[in-house]
């Protein structure tokens, strides 16, 4: 299991700081500009819409120095007591996007000339770009400060192995996305300084070896590389994915012996990661592997890219070995189509995996159709979106709410979920949801697909969802599109997984929202350098459930099943059982029921195996309210009410209540109201009644 915070880990579990703040940079330029990095999202489509990738842009395999070794990859393959997958035997093959149909259908369609001009908008801003972004440095002095990562300034004498090695991720960052935009405007314009800078990159990154340079692990001043380094990374992946991108883009206009430094580079990338996996050298393949963290997927999808972009029958191997990792990611828990790190973590692994399966998929590899979180992953994400533009989010969330851009826009992850799919639900769906194309490839794709159809834009889901390997459930009132004026109102409850990663001190969350206003809320994550993440926003505290003996680290997964009574158009009603989620307790039952007209009751009900003292903070909720909430005591039960809300309390024990300023990561003055519960006198159990009537005509 993948883990987020650092302060509670063993080591070889914190190194999941890979891209501690980088990743999150990157993230935030994704959500702030509508330059997306994910220009590496493909498209396949079905035989009844346009063919963007054409059997006639085939790249041939080409001749190198490099002699690939299968003897690592064969041996993760023998190791596997069960396969998911048999071995593909067929042709390794790259089939690149056929953009030309795309420009043809500009020349008569304004909009999509649009879509492509501000895509040649932003590349023309990349080339003027300091050499910094691509020129590698090799001391710490040499990193521009924009580049250097927040964790390497506190880890001691590993600062420079630190600060370098995630410089590498930065780079590989921007070959991704900047570069391929400028290859793109080149394969768009014709003009030549588009090309000449691209390549002016690639004689750089061609230098590159490793893409990944080691110590990306070290999180903390007192850890030492071990003397195998600590293996391929995100830089890795991202660096591999950019040079196939580019490569497809140009084709042969790239000089023939950058392009063998280039395929040389591929082939000894993709050596190095089959060597890491048959050794064990990064922490996420210990044991039987994290199969469901980021750092385990992108890796795989890497080398599918490089295998297909190669052509090289000798990498079947290596072929084999990635598909069959990413196979086990897809099924160890995805089956309903959830992803099992939340949304934004799914957001930066699924354009890479998804795109990959369109590659094989053109190609003629097949054996991915029929696993079962292809055609459920679309209906996910759809549910994971919530009134407002809002998003679940519980796990490490860092994408609380929609971007403006992307208000009539899908994420990439959206777009590659929807063509996995290969149904026409989804393309409906998404074409009520999303009617817009965006200034990336993957949006103009997007684009072309939609304007293709021809059935009414509609969702064809139920308002409900339950995603059993999450133990997620999300009901709202209705659909409604991104960028109309939000009028329903909508919930989610969570409890727990065993195979929960990325995961926060949440078992029991319910989260309510109603128009564009928060009724109740998960405080969201900040950046991991902060060091407020683990005392007010992945523990307890950061989230409405009971308080009293959290079980640590909150990185540690628990089964918490929730258990439906009934749901449907009209309401619900369900239990969670987070028992699992404490120490020193016999029981932790959380009753949720809920009507269509507003109408919320929450009925906890906790046995401890000790006494708890009086004036314990017992239970925890976080109101929507960056004000001070109105508190009264009627009759011995309390009521809180805050605008469009009366939330009232009723315990057979004594309470008090108090409301404090919290941080929080959702609301625009990122602070709010936590309203506590506490006991007067000690207890051995409690029950708390908890009732909201939620106004439904305050949707602001």
């Amino acid at each position: 299991m993948s883990q987020c915070i650092t302060t509670h880990l063993p080591p070889k579990k914190r190194s999941y700081c890979i891209f501690a703040n980088y990743a999150l940079i990157s993230l935030c330029v994704l959500l702030s500009s509508k330059a997306l990095a994910f220009s590496h999202t493909t498209f396949y489509s079905t035989s009844d819409k346009i063919h963007f990738l054409t059997n006639t842009q085939k790249n041939s395999p080409k001749s190198t120095p490099y002699k690939f070794d299968p003897q690592f990859a064969t041996q993760v393959l023998n190791s596997l007591n069960k396969r998911i997958l048999s071995n593909y035997t067929g042709k390794l093959e790259s089939i690149p996007t056929d953009w030309q149909s795309i420009f043809t259908l500009a020349m008569s369609n304004s909009e999509l000339r649009q879509l492509l001009f501000r895509i040649v908008n932003e590349a023309q801003i990349s080339l003027n770009l300091d050499s910094n972004y691509y020129q590698r440095p090799t001391a710490l002095s040499q990193i521009p400060v924009s580049m250097v990562d927040p964790i390497s300034k506190n880890v001691g004498a590993n600062q420079e192995l630190r600060a370098l090695a995630m410089s590498d991720v930065a780079q590989a960052d921007f070959l991704r996305s900047k570069v391929v935009n400028m290859a793109f405007a080149w394969r768009y314009l014709h003009q030549q300084e588009y090309l000449d800078k691209t390549i002016t990159v690639l004689r750089e990154v061609a230098k590159y070896r490793p893409l990944q340079r080691q110590g990306w692990s070290l999180t903390n001043a007192t850890w030492k590389l071990p003397a195998e380094g600590d293996g391929p990374n995100m830089a890795t992946s991202w660096g591999i994915i950019g040079i196939v991108e580019v490569m497809e883009l140009l084709g042969d206009n790239i000089p023939s012996d950058l392009q063998n430094s280039l395929r040389d580079l591929l082939y000894w990338e993709i050596q190095e990661i089959t060597r890491a996996w048959a050794l064990k050298i990064p922490w996420y393949t210990k044991g039987d592997g994290d199969l469901a963290s980021n750092q385990w997927i992108d890796p795989n999808v890497a080398v599918i890219r490089g295998c297909l972009m190669l052509g090289d029958p000798n990498l079947l191997p290596a072929y084999n070995m990635a598909t069959e990792n990413l196979a086990r990611s897809l099924s160890i828990g995805g089956m309903d189509g959830s992803f099992l790190e939340g949304v934004s973590y799914a957001q930066m692994s699924l354009p890479n995996a998804l795109g990959a399966l369109q590659r094989m998929r053109a190609s003629g590899d097949l054996r991915f159709d029929a696993l079962p979180f292809l055609a459920n992953s679309w209906k996910w994400w759809v549910h994971m979106l919530l009134p407002g533009g809002r998003y679940v989010n519980c796990y490490d969330s860092h994408l609380g709410r929609q971007p403006e851009w992307s208000l009539k826009t899908p994420l990439p992850a959206m777009i590659n979920a929807m063509n996995a799919s290969q149904t026409k639900d989804a393309t409906t769906t998404f074409r009520y949801l999303f009617p817009d194309g965006n200034s990336t490839l993957a949006g103009v794709l997007y684009w072309a697909s939609i304007h293709k159809e021809s059935t009414q834009p509609q969702v064809v889901l139920p308002t409900y969802a339950y995603f059993p390997s999450q133990q997620v459930l999300v009901w709202r009132s209705k659909f409604e599109r991104p960028f109309d004026e939000p009028t329903a109102w909508a919930l989610w409850a969570r409890g727990g997984s065993l195979l929960d990663s990325h995961i926060h001190r949440d078992q029991g969350q319910i989260s309510i929202y109603c128009g564009n206003r928060i009724v109740l809320m998960d405080c969201g994550t900040p950046e991991y350098s902060d060091p407020r993440i683990n005392t007010q926003f992945a523990n307890a505290s950061g989230h409405g459930i009971m308080q009293v003996g959290e079980l640590t680290p909150h990185s540690q997964s628990v089964y918490a099943p929730i258990s439906i009574e009934h749901i449907d158009a009209k309401g619900g009603s369900i239990t969670i059982d987070t028992t699992a989620a404490y120490t020193g307790i016999l029981s932790n039952k959380r009753h949720l029921s809920w009507e269509r007209d507003g109408k919320v009751s929450i009925v906890d009900n906790v046995i401890f195996n000790h006494s708890v003292p009086a004036g314990t903070e017992i239970f925890r909720f976080h109101a929507g309210s960056s004000s001070a909430v109105d508190m009264q005591e009627i009759n011995g039960n309390w009521v809180v009410s805050w605008e469009g809300v009366v939330m009232s309390f009723h315990c057979e024990k004594d309470i008090s209540i108090q409301q404090l300023d919290w941080p929080d990561e959702v609301m625009p003055a990122r602070s709010h109201r936590a309203i506590l519960v506490r006991n007067v006198q000690a207890i051995q159990s409690i029950k708390l009644e908890t009732n909201l009537i939620i106004d439904l005509s305050v949707i602001k």
